[in-house]
């Protein structure tokens, strides 16, 4: 301790000595001053009592006692507070000997004596205090005077040496050191100990001046790479480093050399150190030596350091320190600090960066939002919840004609008027209320006062948290596209008024025309086929030709005029390609072998054999196509080619194309054509004449149906139209294709002088499989073949070759070789006018006709290799075992929703002489039962309304089964469906399809007829319509029906069963639709009760495939429903169905017309004439009837068979104008008296 020191605590302990003194006197002095005071107030109180008690009587001292100190009166009160404060002194013993009510006086006059008394004590108690205090101090200061003493012995003078040396050191700014002195061993490790703890105190300064530079010169830097170069070269410089880098940690945990100063180690070298530092984000540490050499100078670097630059636990950086010799503690440390400061650094400044960064994308992502809204040509804004505008676009501060500075921060009702404003309101609160755009119309006054047609679309938009935050919208004028709208409207009821007046006017014409144009035609063919003189059959010739060629034309308008108001629709079915070419064929053939042209059909063998579209419209453009053809080519050939382009998921892309040589078109003709009543130049027209329509059509029904029609031409040489249709592929297979296994082992030989009919014929062979070859020269052929003497088994012989025809040919080569083996087929353009003799027809084994498609091709080599004729069957009919009066006198009711059922059964019923009612479902069947006589009920069980089962229940109630029988005549012959009908109250159950003769026993077995007889004699089966010379009418087979049991069915009447199944199939076509239609929208309710009509009415027909089928897509529906195509297949087999009825019939009527022909005139026709008469006055009428009179007419010499079923559909439409225009076209019926009394009716 310091003299100064030392004498600062005497000092200190001297005025607190003085202090004590100083209190002891000033409490004293005031104790006695006290102690005088209650002395003399006391006496003073006494001198108060003593008045006091001269007023008061002897009491008072009772009432001192008994009263409370408070309430004394005031000369007490003072004594009583006085001796309260003495006995708070020290005087309480003294005072409490006192009894003051008692001894008063005495008390009194004691008092002063106490006081003196205890005055003189406490005198004495204090001098003894301040006696003791002052020789406690007076040893504290010898205490301390000896300290000071000992303290400055030469004992203790190294350590005070030391402190001065450390003092000088400081003030002089040295370093801190003191040298080891030569004293003792403890004063020498206290010396050490200082020196130690000195040195490492100048050593942490030292680095923390390191580190406070670094941070001062880092504040002034900004950016990654300034401070990672600022860093480097910082630490190369303060601690001896040549070598310095720095490596980012990458996402792949590799390490990527940033930046360096100095020498830089090879990676190989430290890769290891430093990959571990990342590792395990601690400092890593390399004492070797290590040379590096860098530009021809070499660095020696004594220790290598490895510090982590992390930001929380990951490590981004690694920072490589190479020092010339090793780093000490304090140094390292300093490192350590460096490094920290350094990632923090850098990741403030990488955070600043990108901030800096998101900020100016927002700024641009803003200024881009800002131009894009105004790029929006639709008025655009957006708004917050309460309805302020946010933002708007130019668009909609136009609309309004205000400024961005009026509508920012405005409100919907400062904006727009009241109404509309609470409209926005309400659409603003539904969207916010349940997050969803909005879309509605709005009439309201722009900044121009002129009314606008707006539609509004308005979505909420949302912030951070998912909350509603405002609405943008976007308004769509639409009030011009509305006048629009509106006028369009108008113009379209207009256009439509003039179309439906246009199309009444066509229809009209159509009529008006079509009829004398028919009349015209058919008497000029009737007149041709008779004997005519040479000028009589010229004229009629040029009437008929001019009437044909005005019918084109009106044919060509009207279809002209469809196209044009878009009446044509496509009818979408299965059709031949074969067939599609035939018909082509029957139709241009004839005039182009008027011209003597060459007419080749070149069908593609990879063309598919059926295909889905619609055949007329397809066959209408190659026909007009194909007719252009020849009308504008004099020779040569008309080449029909159909080729495959490919196939792509069932659809097949098929290209057609008619190609002709004829005399072709420039580049300017052709830009001419596909124009309405037009053809390449007005030359043409008055050469060739024509409508100028055809080609129009054509290319109108070819978009129709999905192509375009084009055209390559060059003059004089010829030209080429084709266009492309895809159409869907059938799963049908070619009998070409089928028989091909047949012919493949055959050869053949062709000989014809057109390479393009040589070509094609070639085709179809070579994909038959058979070994084939051509000649174009007739006389080539035959030399080889004579040469040779090997002849093919099938010689294709073209007739008309202008060397050597081909019955030359063969005749020459039978004259020379043996042609026994082979088979000769004469190929010939001209087979209307064929006529070969008997010689000529005994050289040929079969005729091909061109143009040849492949099912001819094979039927004529069938026929001509194989001899197979067509196989014909015949139905054994059934007799009936039963009378044809055994239901006589009964009266059934037939409950059955099926049309065609109800036709069977009515059918059969009658037959047997049964009176037979119809209900269509069970609520008709109960009220019939209610209003007519009914022995017996036949019930369906499912209808609709009303099921049978129900019906029945309902009959049962008022009827037993006695009373009134009711037989279940439905499909369902499972025995829990039989056991429903008896549950429900039938008599018994009646199977479909239904067996005749076990329906006929099961009606008599329960209702009685007086006139049934089952053993009577059997009935034959109603005769046919036979002819002189000719067989009765075979029935043919079709596929996939029973015919015999079908008949049997109808009771044994073919032209019943007939008529039915023909009706039946004529329906089934829209019912399959609609039942497919069902299964699309998976109403299989519908769909299960359709198919089980179905199934009941087809097994009925004895129609077997489509009971099959209907029974099995019933029973799969609900676990596996049919596709669409599986229903298209039956589609498709009705379709077949039917046209084989079609044609069964129209062959029977066709052997029917000679007989019932021949019957009329024998009775004069005066039958069929009264008929007619009848009819036409019943249409002349307006009178219904004529639908029933019309079944009563025959073909005869008055109506042929197509005029016949024309009058018939025409009556069937209620068309009767036209109707009885026929019938008045026949001489005899219109001078008929009757029809001249009325006449003028339909006029």
């Amino acid at each position: 301790m310091s003299s100064k020191a030392l004498l600062s605590w005497i000092a200190l302990f001297a005025l607190m000595a003085a202090l004590g003194s100083a209190t002891l006197i000033y409490y004293s002095t005031t104790t006695h001053s006290t102690l005088a005071t209650d002395v003399n107030t006391a006496y003073h109180n006494h001198l108060s009592l003593e008045m006091y008690s001269k007023d008061k009587n002897a009491q008072w001292l009772d009432d001192i006692k008994s009263a409370p100190s408070h309430s004394l009166p005031l000369p007490l009160q003072q004594i009583y507070e006085t001796q309260t404060r003495l006995k708070s002194r020290f005087l309480a013993n003294m005072v409490e000997q006192v009894d003051l009510p008692q001894s008063y006086q005495n008390a009194i006059s004691q008092l002063p004596l106490i006081a003196n008394a205890e005055l003189e004590t406490r005198t004495n108690q204090q001098l003894k205090i301040l006696l003791i205090t002052g020789l406690a101090f007076a040893v504290l200061t010898l205490f301390l005077g000896f300290y000071v003493w000992f303290m400055r012995t030469k004992h203790f003078s190294p350590l005070y040496r030391i402190v001065n040396t450390l003092r000088a050191q400081a003030l002089n700014g040295a370093p801190l050191s003191v040298a080891p002195t030569n004293s003792d061993a403890d004063v020498k490790r206290l010396t050490q100990a200082i020196h130690a703890a000195t040195t490492s105190q100048s050593q942490k300064l030292a680095s923390a001046a390191i580190i406070e530079n670094y941070n001062r010169e880092l504040k002034s830097i900004t950016g990654s790479e300034p401070i990672v170069r600022h860093a480097l070269e910082f630490i190369a410089n303060e601690f001896n480093a040549p070598s310095v880098c720095l490596y980012a940690n990458l996402e792949d945990d590799t390490l990527s050399l940033v930046k360096s100063h100095g020498v830089t180690p090879s990676h190989s070298i430290i890769a290891s150190t430093i990959a571990l530092c990342a590792t395990n984000n601690e400092p890593q540490v390399q004492q070797e030596p290590l040379w590096l050499k860098e530009e021809e100078v070499e660095v020696k670097l004594q220790s290598r350091y490895c510090f982590p630059l992390a930001i929380g636990n990951h490590v981004v950086y690694v920072l490589l320190v190479g020092s010339a010799q090793a780093l000490i503690d304090s140094q390292f440390e300093a490192l350590e600090y460096l490094c920290k400061d350094l990632s923090l650094a850098l990741a403030i400044n990488e955070n600043i960066e990108k901030q800096q960064k998101t900020e100016s994308a927002l700024s641009e992502q803003l200024e881009l939002t800002h131009h894009i809204i105004n790029a929006i040509p639709n008025p655009t804004y957006y708004r917050s919840t309460d309805g302020v505008f946010m933002g708007v676009n130019k668009s909609f501060l136009a609309l309004l004609d205000q400024f961005e500075v009026d509508v920012i921060g405005a409100k919907l009702d400062e904006i727009f008027d009241l109404g509309i404003a609470s409209l926005f309101e309400s659409k603003a609160h539904e969207i916010i209320t349940t997050t969803q755009e909005q879309t509605y119309e709005v009439l309201l006054l722009d900044g121009q006062e002129q009314a606008r047609e707006l539609i509004v679309y308005e979505a909420p938009f949302f912030n951070e948290n998912g909350a509603v935050a405002g609405i943008v919208g976007m308004y769509l004028d639409v009030s011009e596209r509305n006048q629009l709208q509106r006028e369009l409207i108008e113009a379209k009821d207009l256009a439509q008024n003039s179309a439906k007046a246009k199309s009444e006017f066509l229809a009209n014409m159509s009529h008006e025309i079509r009829t004398p144009m028919n009349a015209i035609i058919g008497m000029s063919h009737l007149a041709l086929a008779t004997e005519l003189n040479a000028k009589q059959h010229d004229y009629v010739s040029k009437i008929d030709t001019a009437a044909k060629q005005l019918l084109r034309l009106i044919n060509d308008i009207l279809d002209f005029s469809k196209i044009e108001a878009g009446k044509i629709e496509l009818e979408y079915q299965a059709f031949s390609t074969e067939k599609l070419l035939d018909s082509v064929a029957t139709i241009v053939s004839v005039k182009a072998q008027e011209k003597q042209l060459e007419l080749v059909f070149d069908l593609d063998s990879q063309v598919p054999y059926c295909v889905i579209g619609d055949q007329f419209r397809i066959s209408q453009v190659l026909i007009n196509l194909a007719g252009n053809a020849v009308k504008f080519t004099e020779t040569g050939e008309v080449v029909i080619r159909v080729a495959l382009v490919n196939v792509e998921k069932g659809l097949a892309k098929i290209k057609f194309s008619v190609k002709d040589s004829g005399i072709g078109m420039n580049k300017r003709q052709q830009k001419n054509l596909f124009q309405s009543f037009s053809q390449a130049d007005n030359s043409i027209t008055r050469k060739y004449g024509g409508t100028g329509l055809g080609l129009t059509i054509s290319q109108q029904l070819v978009k129709l149906m999905g192509g375009e029609i084009y055209v390559e031409s060059e003059e004089n040489v010829g030209s080429e139209f084709y266009f492309t249709l895809e159409m869907e592929v059938s799963d049908e297979l070619s009998q070409a294709k089928m028989a091909s296994t047949h012919l493949s082992e055959l050869s053949a030989t062709i000989i014809d002088d057109n390479q393009h009919a040589l070509d094609v014929l070639s085709g179809m062979l070579t994909n038959f499989g058979m070994q084939v070859c051509s000649y174009l020269d007739p006389h080539k052929a035959l030399n080889q073949f004579v040469l040779t003497q090997d002849l093919p088994d099938l010689i294709f012989v073209d007739w008309h070759m202008p060397k050597l025809d081909g019955i030359e040919l063969i005749t020459k080569l039978q004259s020379q070789i043996d042609v026994s083996q082979s088979k000769f087929i004469l190929v010939t353009a001209y087979g209307r006018e064929l006529n070969l003799n008997d010689s000529q027809a005994s050289l040929v084994d079969g005729v091909l006709l061109k143009p040849i498609n492949p099912s001819n091709l094979v039927d004529v080599i069938q026929n001509a290799v194989f001899d197979s004729p067509e196989i014909r069957t015949t139905i054994t009919k059934k007799e009936q075992t039963i009378s044809k009066q055994a239901l006589n006198g009964i009266s059934i009711l037939v409950a059955e929703d099926q049309p065609v059922n109800q036709e069977i059964a009515v059918e059969i019923l009658s037959s047997f002489g049964a009176q037979v009612a119809v209900a269509d479902n069970g609520q008709e069947a109960i009220e019939q039962v209610h209003s007519k006589h009914i022995d017996i009920v036949l019930m369906d069980m499912q209808m609709p309304v009303m099921d049978g089962i129900t019906a029945t229940q309902n009959l049962r109630i008022e009827f037993d089964k006695n009373t009134l029988p009711i037989l279940a005549m439905t499909a369902n012959a499972m025995e829990e469906d039989i056991q429903t009908c008896i549950d429900a109250g039938m008599n018994d159950h009646v199977t479909k399809p239904i067996d005749v003769e076990q329906l006929v026993k099961s009606i008599l077995k329960y209702a009685s007829a007086e006139t049934s007889n089952l053993s009577a004699t059997p009935v034959a089966n109603q005769p046919e319509v036979t002819t002189e010379g000719e067989e009765v009418d075979e029935v043919i087979e079709f596929e996939g029906i029973d015919i015999a049991e079908g008949i049997a069915r109808a009771a044994g009447n073919q032209k019943v069963y007939f008529d039915i199944l023909e009706k039946f199939l004529s329906q089934q076509i829209e019912e399959l639709i609609n039942l497919k239609q069902a299964l699309a929208i998976e109403n299989f309710e519908l769909a299960h009760s359709m198919l089980h009509a179905l199934k009941g009415a087809s097994a009925n027909l004895s129609i077997v495939r489509l009971t099959e089928e209907f029974k099995h897509i019933e029973a799969s529906l609900n676990v596996r429903p049919p596709n669409a195509s599986e229903i298209d297949e039956l589609i498709k087999y009705v379709k077949y169905a039917l046209e084989q009825c079609q044609k069964r019939r129209k062959k029977e009527a066709s052997h029917q017309v000679k007989n019932v022909t021949k019957n009329n005139e024998e009775k004069g026709g005066n039958s069929q004439l009264e008929e007619l008469i009848q009819l036409a006055c019943a249409l002349r009428d307006y009178d219904t009837q004529a639908t029933e009179l019309v079944d009563s007419i025959s073909v005869s010499s008055y109506l042929t068979e197509p005029e016949l079923q024309k009058l018939k559909t025409a009556i069937a439409r209620f068309e009767f104008n036209e109707a009885f225009m026929m019938l008045t076209s026949i001489k005899h019926v219109e001078e008929a008296p009757e029809l001249n009394a009325g006449k003028g009716a339909l006029h």
